[in-house]
């Protein structure tokens, strides 16, 4: 056992027998116990609690899976210098699986004071702008929902989302590598990676990661 509840429900689950996992799946249960067993890592438990807080604002819950990697990815830290355990998150899915969802959720929470980081820019970016902007549309319409608490941390456009308490803002940008050259991202998205064509989108937009603390990068 990790000790932390997302972290164990899923495992639990992959190995309990209720449905078909394929081996990835175990082999990724076990890497993980085997991590926790061997390095001096934890789980950030009280930022995990703030930030599935905000779940109540989404029109959907998280699933196990999605708990499982946003406990890793998000929360999951060194003791030695408080860096990120797992700051590349590469989920494979298929349609339907709630990967916007989860990109969604997982974005507006960096974007918080839960994070820790001020200046935490975040981009996502997708062969066609459609894509690359579902995610972003489905904060959007969250926060349009929930306008009159919302715009006491947060002023929103079609084409951004700034946090006011943290000055940290989400774009949705062009897949064309020639026009993000000089950023310094917090977190970088590739969404639908299967269909890059090669590294020249990945490799500029990357670049100017780690100028900011905790920097991210998550792939689907």
């Amino acid at each position: 056992m990790i000790g932390c509840k997302e972290i164990d429900e899923y495992i639990q689950i992959v190995r309990s027998g209720v449905r078909e996992f394929c081996e990835e799946q175990f082999l990724l249960c076990n890497l993980i116990e085997m991590i926790f067993a061997t390095e001096d890592i934890y789980v950030d438990e009280d930022q995990l609690r703030k930030y599935l807080s905000y779940q109540k604002y989404f029109p959907f819950e998280l699933l196990p899976w999605e708990k499982f990697c946003f406990a890793l990815h998000n929360c999951t830290y060194y003791r030695s210098d408080n860096e990120l355990r797992f700051p590349n998150l590469f989920v494979i899915v298929g349609r339907g699986a709630g990967k916007n969802g989860y990109l969604a959720f997982e974005n507006f929470c960096l974007l918080t004071n839960a994070n820790g980081v001020r200046n935490y820019t975040i981009n996502t970016f997708a062969n066609s702008e459609e894509q690359a902007s579902t995610s972003f549309f489905d904060i959007k319409d969250m926060l349009d929902q929930h306008k009159a608490l919302m715009k006491k941390h947060f002023k929103w456009t079609e084409t951004y989302i700034t946090c006011l308490d943290t000055n940290s803002e989400y774009y949705y940008c062009t897949s064309n590598p020639k026009s993000h050259d000089g950023g310094r991202p917090g977190k970088v998205d590739f969404d639908e990676i299967h269909e890059f064509r090669d590294y020249k989108l990945i490799t500029v937009a990357t670049t100017g990661m780690g100028k900011i603390a905790h920097p991210r990068r998550t792939y689907i």
